[in-house]
């Protein structure tokens, strides 16, 4: 009988203990005061794993206890046969054994048929519910139209490279930048962070074939399964190819369009539209993100684009070269992203640029990054950076290295050149 099934879920998840790495990523005001949340993010990024956080905190900020909660995956081989108009037996299951109102923990909701209706009427009952979304069935753009304004999306992102350390058994604190044998291995932990990036599966697995076999399994998962699937793509392998020719070019302007002329030029059977549609796809399901040109003018900002992956560890199963700046760089990206920080890239009528112009309460924060500073960088960082900074009316500016530190002053202006564990553990520079 369902309804017993659903008893024995209840009751194992309740008693069930996990490890996990503390991801603080709700604040606790919000939390505790908002009552419906959406996680979504990528697969395997640690949606599931940050539900069991939030019954912890929930259990020490509201005096729960483990009997205030129902969590159910809905993965669950069990519950294969489990309806939409079944339900509702999850309310009526947890009410013969406790008589209480439940905080709902759903993980993967959206594997049942019509699933937002029953997901808007335990909000408009009250039910304080966590709902995980999927990337194949439950994307960002369409969680307002599907779960109406009750629910507050909250994005799960891959670990940031300070969870990576925690998940590593990596002790630091504010002098470990100033220890060299610290800062040694500390080294170590960046360069496993760049290659393999910080999904925490891979994070905390120390064998590098395994590393690699994973990433090569969660790319097949997005192409095969999340787009090939969902959008009813004939031609993964055009999929494929649009994916590369966005590695080729972080860091540069680029769009669909030009990608397109590109795989015409190599006698690649695509349109312009299904290239656009391609692209939409990819970030949609969070294998990508866009980086706009800062402007004024929010109509010509949103002409312009670069794109980055939003997990270093894809650029390593694409690897030809060792492209040491565009791994830098992209993993810059995607640790402002993950400090929840607006940003653009800027550029002049000249050409000069700044990779990274992070919008602040009040002030602008201009950033660039390079492997490696010398006088073949040197004059183009600095040049981009000296030009944006009297654009944003900044008097100090920062350019990111791998290892290198030095302060240059020019026309009255602050260059800080950080290496980049100092930026990675302080986020104040």
């Amino acid at each position: 009988m369902l309804k017993d099934i659903l008893k024995k879920i209840i009751l194992d998840s309740q008693n069930k203990t996990q490890k996990y790495i503390k991801r603080n990523i709700i604040p606790k005001k919000t939390l505790i005061n908002q009552n419906n949340f959406v996680l979504i993010g990528p697969r395997r990024a640690g949606k599931s794993y940050y539900l069991l956080e939030i019954k912890e905190d929930l259990e020490k900020y509201l005096k729960k206890d483990k009997t205030d909660f129902i969590y159910i995956n809905f993965e669950d081989e069990r519950l294969i046969d489990l309806k939409t108009n079944d339900l509702d037996l999850i309310l009526e299951a947890y009410t013969e054994m406790f008589n209480k109102k439940p905080i709902l923990l759903l993980d993967e909701i959206q594997n049942i048929k019509y699933w937002e209706k029953f997901a808007r009427r335990l909000a408009d009952n009250d039910y304080k519910v966590f709902i995980t979304g999927s990337n194949s069935k439950l994307l960002s753009k369409e969680i307002a139209s599907t779960l109406g304004a009750r629910y507050l999306q909250i994005n799960i992102t891959p670990f940031s490279f300070k969870e990576h350390l925690i998940a590593n058994k990596f002790e630091f604190n504010s002098k470990t930048i100033y220890h060299s044998k610290e800062i040694y291995k500390l080294k170590e932990q960046i360069k496993n962070y760049i290659e393999y990036g910080g999904f925490p599966e891979i994070s905390k697995n120390v064998d590098k074939y395994s590393k690699l076999e994973l990433l090569k399994t969660y790319f097949d998962l997005y192409i095969y399964k999340d787009l090939s699937k969902r959008w009813k793509i004939e031609n993964p392998e055009h999929l494929v190819m649009i994916i590369k020719k966005i590695k080729e070019n972080i860091g540069n302007e680029t769009n669909p369009n030009s990608i397109y002329l590109k795989l015409s030029s190599i006698k690649i059977p695509i349109s312009v539209k299904t290239t656009y549609n391609y692209v939409s796809f990819l970030k949609n399901v969070f294998l990508i993100s866009e980086l706009s040109l800062y402007r004024k003018s929010f109509a010509k900002r949103e002409a312009q684009k670069k794109y980055y992956f939003l997990d270093n560890g894809f650029l390593k199963l694409f690897e030809i070269d060792e492209n040491m700046g565009k791994k830098l760089e992209n993993l810059v990206y995607t640790e402002i992203i993950k400090r929840k920080q607006e940003v653009f890239y800027w550029r002049n009528k000249k050409g000069n640029d700044c990779d990274f112009v992070i919008k602040l309460e009040n002030k602008y924060q201009l950033t660039q990054v390079t492997y490696e500073y010398n006088n073949y960088s040197n004059e183009r960082e600095i040049k981009g950076l000296l030009e944006a900074m009297d654009y944003f009316k900044c008097n100090e500016g920062t350019i990111i290295t791998y290892d290198q530190e030095e302060i240059i002053n020019l026309n009255n202006k602050k260059i800080k050149i950080v290496p980049l564990y100092k930026w990675l553990l302080d986020d104040k520079i």
